[in-house]
């Protein structure tokens, strides 16, 4: 008796644990806020600074970025990458009439604020990918 209830609750866990890592986190809300951004172009030793304001949708989220007086804009949103299926936040946004692709790590800082690191560049055209760091601003 023991060890079929052993084997079940085993089984249980694992399709609970298999189901939740299919699931994409679908709730941006954690990461809706202003943000100060520090980066480095890509393929460049060029570093830069400016704010992001990242906005939930429907659909996920909507980024605004300035940088140097120039604004810009995209969308972001979940997806699973590696065969691990780690979700990563994409965020997809034009410069300059270029159109990027960023890769972001999302994480928390020591009071539980969203803490992104990404890295980015052109599909296909970029050989060393810029890198971003966007830090939350408490407004006071």
């Amino acid at each position: 008796m023991w060890r079929t209830s052993s084997v079940c609750l085993i089984a249980i866990f694992f399709f609970v644990a298999r189901a939740a890592a299919d699931v994409l986190p679908e709730d941006y809300e954690h990461l809706v806020g202003n943000y100060n951004l520090i980066g480095q172009k890509p393929d460049s030793s060029e570093t830069y600074s400016g704010t992001v304001r990242l906005v939930a949708t429907s659909s996920g989220l909507r980024l605004e970025r300035s940088i140097a007086g120039k604004n810009s804009a995209g969308i972001g949103h979940y997806e699973l990458k590696t065969p691990d299926k780690i979700p990563v936040l994409t965020l997809l946004f034009t410069e300059s009439k270029q159109s990027f692709s960023s890769t972001c790590h999302v994480s928390s800082d020591l009071d539980n604020y969203a803490r992104l690191t990404c890295l980015y560049g052109v599909t296909g055209k970029t050989r060393q990918p810029g890198m971003e760091a966007f830090f939350i601003r408490r407004e006071r």
